[in-house]
């Protein structure tokens, strides 16, 4: 990689202020960088060491400068925090306009992240209003604004954009139905979803765009930065290279990978000054291709699940986007789940239809397809996802597996731990993918 004369500038203006961090004062060397080489040698930034430096480690100003912070939170009492000045806020809100979407004066955006602590949701509430959008605030962690109330939100409001995660944006469509509405009639006026948080695929983005019938544009960003990435006009994924140096790395972490191979993601922040990033693993994998869009950027950048969200059969990893390009070729509809079972992979699906059966014919050219053995479990509707939590949320108590003590859940937040307990999902690679409407 070679960085051109205003990258290094950037770069050197980062380290520079990267330095009054308790974090990395010694872990910088306190001298310019020339080239490339010179900036490798400097050593990466992990999830953990952002979670053991929390909260003020990764500081870099004085308090007065300081005017929003963020975290992610487990179940534990780790964090992985995120801090902004005024300038920084407003520059995640300006990378948003930069994408497809195109909020403008003549928008109603009703926004349904988790408000609270996380990030996204003030990121787009800023980023709509910078262009003049009226915004509805709500929030997807507390039973104000249960999947009815933004039915009826969006039908008496006349949303035009929604902006939620992708399993929410099916919810909402699941619950209007259940209440009596038609989703492409009675809601003519959006006229595009907003999505992040989560990972989108083409077959869920695809399934998005065909329950609601709009344009689905999706935003790609890490918790403790915000917007990396932006989609334009076209569907196309773009690295925001003035705000970002990206790398991306073989398993070694020493070698970049050519153009076209999938390798881990490495992001240096160049412009912003609260808490800047030096090299942070955000532990994706990602893939840069270099192919002239219409909009006028050179080169993408194709996401990939993390390696630790796969399933692993001898050896061979089966991510959500092959996963979800299986259960397609199924001639089932119904919301599934996915685990290692015997010699292959099994999925639990949701009966929708009792007059819908797999022939053995269809699961023998599955397995030949993708070279493994398909086990195939069906239960109830509503097994996988309580549908009646949908118009009728209540206040759940999930047990803590860490502590012992209980931790509330809305029954209308979507969350892999209302499913099954978090330490057993992530241990058996369970993934949730949402089903067909």
């Amino acid at each position: 990689m070679v960085l051109n004369d205003n990258v290094l500038q950037k770069l050197n203006e980062t380290l520079k202020q990267s330095r009054k961090s308790h974090f990395n004062k010694k872990r910088i060397p306190d001298k310019k960088i020339f080239s490339f080489e010179d900036f490798k040698m400097i050593p990466f930034t992990t999830k953990e060491d952002i979670l053991k430096n929390a909260p003020d480690g990764f500081v870099c100003v004085p308090n007065k400068e300081l005017y929003q912070y963020n975290e992610r939170f487990r179940l534990t009492d780790e964090a992985s925090v995120s801090w902004f000045t005024k300038s920084d806020l407003i520059d995640c809100a300006r990378r948003i306009n930069i994408g497809g979407i195109g909020f403008n004066e003549n928008d109603r955006v009703l926004v349904r992240f988790p408000r609270s602590l996380s990030s996204t949701a003030h990121f787009t509430h800023i980023a709509a209003q910078m262009k003049n959008a009226c915004v509805i605030p709500t929030s997807s962690e507390n039973n104000i604004t249960p999947f009815p109330r933004i039915v009826y939100l969006m039908k008496k409001l006349e949303i035009t954009v929604l902006a939620t995660l992708p399993a929410h944006a099916m919810f909402i469509a699941e619950a209007a139905q259940i209440m009596g509405y038609n989703i492409k009639s009675d809601f003519k006026a959006l006229r595009a979803i907003y999505i992040a948080g989560e990972a989108l695929t083409q077959s869920k983005r695809k399934l998005l765009e065909k329950i609601w019938d709009v344009p689905v544009f999706d935003n790609f960003g890490a918790s403790e930065i915000g917007p990396l990435m932006i989609e334009c006009i076209h569907r196309n994924t773009h690295p925001l290279e003035d705000s970002f140096l990206f790398e991306i790395l073989d398993e070694s972490l020493i070698r970049e990978v050519e153009p076209g191979e999938t390798g881990l993601l490495a992001v240096t922040t160049l412009t912003r000054r609260a808490a800047p990033l030096i090299r942070y693993l955000t532990g994706d994998r990602a893939k840069r291709v270099y192919n002239k869009c219409p909009c006028g950027r050179e080169s993408s950048m194709e996401i990939q699940v993390r390696k630790k969200d796969s399933i692993i059969i001898e050896n061979r990893e089966f991510d959500l986007w092959i996963l979800e390009e299986m259960v397609s070729h199924l001639p089932y509809n119904g919301m599934w789940v996915s685990e290692p079972y015997k010699d292959g992979i099994k999925f639990i699906i949701e009966k929708e239809n009792d007059n819908v059966s797999m022939t053995s014919e269809m699961k023998k050219r599955l397995e030949e397809n993708y070279r493994v053995s398909i086990y195939i479990e069906l239960v109830e509707k509503g097994s996988l996802k309580n549908r009646q939590k949908l118009i009728n949320p209540v206040t759940l108590n999930s047990k803590n597996l860490n502590d012992g003590g209980e931790q509330p859940f809305c029954a209308n937040h979507v969350s892999c731990s209302e499913l099954f307990n978090e330490k057993f999902l992530w241990r058996n690679n369970l993934l949730l993918k949402g089903w067909k409407i």
